[in-house]
């Protein structure tokens, strides 16, 4: 069954490769941007411009993605101009949480940090007491370390032999983190379209769907998620160390890996599309499932509200309606 999901996502893809391909390059450069933009401007404006183009370009426009790809893998065209019209739809109070973006940014950026030191700790395994010398050195004479010497410290840990490549294998780690909580999410999108549910509800289920069809879904996206994981860091790390050959022409170590984010992102767009169809696939065969969990849900709440608040309790009544009726559709 698995390889039959794959051939199908691949069929549907390029049977819309032009369009479906457009689609991913453009969110793919506003990525790009967002994190250029962090990385060369955030000492200036704390990272604003890049939180503003990651929020207001980024992720709506992953979001009219996903819809697009609902709408191939039901067997519907479309067309250029349609890509834009579920854009408003992302920021209803009922989309908007679908990605946990502001968590996942967050825990991205630890992890950025945590893959940095994860780097000096690789390179001390293989160069045994390299930071010595540096750490000698350091000027405590104020009590602590100091904005100008923390910068100069970070530069010559960077300008120690072949440092940089432990750098670049190492800053992948926060970019496979960040897919990896995306991934996880990544039906959501699908499930609301069959159930708008608030997201504190949607994520719980979610959460189930995930723990109940866990080997299910392992079995049938692995390779397609292997095979975008795997081209993404063979392009960041091959562009990555292939711009570190020509630093000394770049005005700054930032634009190595604003380089090697590039060349990961061109190398992977080319297998996002196939690996959103396919989720849309498994979230089209689980959807009985994810039914029954938000028929449990709101017994649940349906119970525990009792007769203290009728409005929510109609409302609960309303919506076991729809999955009844929905049901019977399935049947």
């Amino acid at each position: 069954m698995k390889l039959d999901y794959l051939k199908n996502s691949w069929r549907i893809y390029l049977k819309n490769f032009g369009k479906l391909f457009s689609f991913t390059i453009s969110i793919l450069i506003l990525f790009l941007a967002s994190f250029t933009f962090y990385l060369l401007l955030s000492s200036f404006d704390l990272g604003l411009t890049a939180i503003i183009i990651f929020a207001a370009g980024v992720v709506p426009f992953f979001y009219c993605l996903q819809m697009m790809i609902a709408k191939v893998s039901a067997g519907e065209k479309i067309e250029y101009n349609e890509y834009y019209y579920p854009y408003k739809a992302y920021f209803s109070p009922v989309n908007r949480g679908n990605y946990s973006i502001i968590f996942t940014l967050f825990f991205t950026l630890i992890m950025m940090y945590v893959s940095l030191f994860f780097s000096f700790f690789l390179y001390d395994i293989f160069h045994y007491g390299a930071f010595d010398e540096i750490f000698k050195n350091i000027d405590m004479s104020i009590g602590y370390l100091s904005y100008q010497e923390y910068f100069r410290v970070i530069n010559e840990i960077i300008n120690l032999p072949n440092y940089i490549y432990y750098l670049i294998v190492c800053m992948v780690i926060p970019f496979m983190f960040f897919f990896n909580r995306i991934k996880n999410r990544l039906m959501i999108s699908y499930f609301k379209l069959v159930m708008p549910l608030p997201n504190i509800i949607i994520n719980s289920i979610n959460k189930k769907l995930l723990k109940l069809k866990k080997n299910f879904i392992k079995e049938n996206c692995f390779l397609s998620n292997l095979i975008f994981i795997g081209s993404f860091t063979l392009g960041f790390i091959i562009f990555g160390i292939i711009s570190s050959l020509f630093g000394d022409y770049l005005p700054d170590i930032a634009y190595i890996f604003i380089i090697a984010l590039g060349g990961g992102l061109i190398l992977s767009s080319f297998f996002l599309p196939p690996v959103l169809i396919n989720y849309c696939f498994i979230a089209d065969h689980i959807h009985a499932d994810f039914l029954e969990l938000v028929k449990t849900e709101m017994l649940s709440l349906s119970s525990s509200i009792g007769e203290s608040d009728p409005e929510k309790k109609e409302l609960i009544e309303k919506m076991l309606n729809l999955i009844n009726q929905n049901d019977e559709k399935d049947n």
